[in-house]
């Protein structure tokens, strides 16, 4: 036991356990900032209770709590309550039930290591099943990196299914499920070991996690482009078959080859769609691929508050096509400049959409114009797998300009 109450005829007295009652004294000498080892001390500790949160604990019951004089290790509940409160606890139970939880822990984490079963798989694991934090996340990178350096595949795979809690709730979290991607899938992408990569997209959460956060898919014809095509082959989900699909018809228009752009269209499943840049790729290829000469704001039917990652599928597309006309109507219609944006990435994506207005500008003659934006962002720090597109876009508005060096303002 750790605790056991004691009923006498005046009051409720407390027995700890040795290590509960070691772990409350820390707690109590950290909070005063003093080790208690003298009669001095637990006189001086004795006033600052008062002064604190005026509890009535005499010298005396502290020289017999922190072990200056012999005691059998029961304390009336009310003394240990006001100590309690002197650690901004609001009792003594809930002190006590915190310690016997760690000490559980602790037990818990000798027996595994005992068993040989790994702790960090057990702990990350534990963490996010009670609270999914970014340094949780980020640790189970940190894990998963050092697994992929040893070549250990099974606790790879092990270690990627500790965030399987994560994935569940991936849209609420995509801030930290987008950074963790960004840290871990470039080591990914390296892997060429095709039954390794079957086992990752079967067995675990990857295709949700690193495949489907971080695209660069201005690299669709090298090793990102590679997991994409297995991701095909080996999953079944219809998700993932429209993710797929709608990047390879975007890579295939993008190189001109319309014929295999429309074989990729043809092939993407109809699915219950949750997410606004997929969304996104998907209309904007119905309307090059299926309606060109609709009316392209009439295609594209952004979600409520999210037009900023609908469009960043869009606008790139759009302008490695030289759609003039179609970029046109699409300012002409949306007001981007009032769109907020909640984090990095959509601050990225919003700022793809002014170099999008940059090139229009620079298609138009206003280069002066094109030209300060450009400058405003020839600088920018870019998310890993933006900085391929945003470079090409910056280029081609770039060659834009210079068609135009008479317009300069």
């Amino acid at each position: 036991m750790i605790e056991c109450y004691l009923l006498t005829s005046n009051h409720l007295k407390v027995r700890l356990s040795h290590s509960i009652h070691l772990a409350f004294r820390q707690k109590i000498e950290r909070e005063w900032g003093n080790s208690v080892v003298t009669q001095r001390d637990c006189i001086e500790l004795s006033k600052d209770l008062s002064a604190t949160n005026g509890a009535k604990v005499g010298s005396h019951t502290l020289r017999r709590f922190f072990g200056l004089v012999e005691w059998d290790g029961t304390f009336r509940k009310s003394t240990l309550d006001h100590l309690a409160r002197y650690v901004h606890e609001a009792n003594s139970s809930e002190l006590i039930s915190q310690l016997q939880s760690q000490e559980d822990l602790v037990e818990i984490l000798v027996k595994l290591q005992v068993q040989n079963v790994a702790i960090d798989e057990y702990y990350i694991k534990k963490s996010l099943e009670e609270k999914i934090t970014l340094e949780i996340v980020m640790m189970a990178g940190h894990m998963i990196l050092i697994r992929l350096e040893q070549t250990d595949h099974d606790r790879t795979i092990r270690m990627l299914n500790t965030l399987k809690h994560l994935d569940e709730q991936r849209s609420s979290n995509f801030p930290t499920a987008s950074v963790f991607a960004h840290y871990v899938a470039p080591q990914f992408h390296q892997i060429t070991n095709d039954d390794f990569t079957r086992r990752l997209i079967n067995e675990t959460p990857y295709v949700n996690l690193v495949l489907g956060f971080y695209a660069p898919i201005m690299d669709l014809d090298g090793h990102f482009g590679r997991h994409i095509r297995l991701m095909l082959t080996y999953s079944k989900d219809l998700e993932h078959q429209a993710y797929g699909h709608s990047l390879l018809a975007t890579f295939a228009l993008q190189n001109g080859a319309f014929e295999t752009a429309k074989k990729h269209f043809d092939s993407i499943p109809t699915f219950q769609n949750e997410h606004a840049i997929l969304q996104g790729r998907i209309d904007i290829l119905s309307f090059l691929i299926q309606s060109p000469n609709a009316s392209i704001s009439s295609c594209l039917r952004p979600p409520k508050n999210q037009e900023i990652i609908y469009f960043k599928a869009v606008m790139p597309l759009l302008i490695f096509l030289e759609k003039v006309d179609e970029l046109d109507a699409l300012f002409s219609a949306h007001n981007f400049a009032q769109n907020q944006t909640s984090h990095w990435l959509e601050k990225s994506a919003q700022k793809q959409i002014h170099i999008a207005q940059a090139w229009l500008f620079a298609r138009n003659g206003k280069t002066h114009e094109a030209g300060a934006i450009i400058d405003q962002y020839s600088d920018t720090i870019w998310p890993k797998d933006y900085q391929g597109i945003s470079a090409k876009m910056m280029e081609l508005t770039r060659k834009e300009i210079a068609l135009h060096p008479r317009n300069l303002g």
